[in-house]
Formats: structure tokens, sequence, C-alpha cells
């Protein structure tokens, strides 16, 4: 095996790491990203109901 060959290989190799570390990278901001709805979620609707109970009728 030459030098040329063991290149490809390695870069081969890497590029298949690569995608699966953006893909474990993607499930993390995924999962956190839900979290923080899920948090969240609650406080900004009682937001949205106060503001909305404290605008007149009719607008």
């Amino acid at each position: 095996m030459n030098w040329i060959e063991r290149a490809q290989r390695v870069a081969h190799f890497q590029r298949g790491s690569t995608a699966i570390e953006y893909t474990l990278m993607l499930g993390l901001i995924v999962a956190a990203a839900l979290g923080a709805i899920s948090l969240l979620g609650q406080d900004v609707a009682a937001v949205f109901d106060l503001a909305q109970s404290s605008l007149p009728d009719g607008c």
C-alpha cells in the first residue's frame, strides 16, 4: 500500500466520523431546544395571557 492509498483511507474514515459527530451534535441541540421549550412554554403563555387581559376588548 502506497502513501496515496493510505491518505485516501484516512480521508474516507474522517468523513464518516465527521458525519456521526454532526448527527450527535444535532441530536443534542434538538434535545436542548425541546427541553427549553417545555420549561419556558408555560411562562411564555402566562405572559401572553397577561398582555391579552391588559388590552381593552375589541383590540
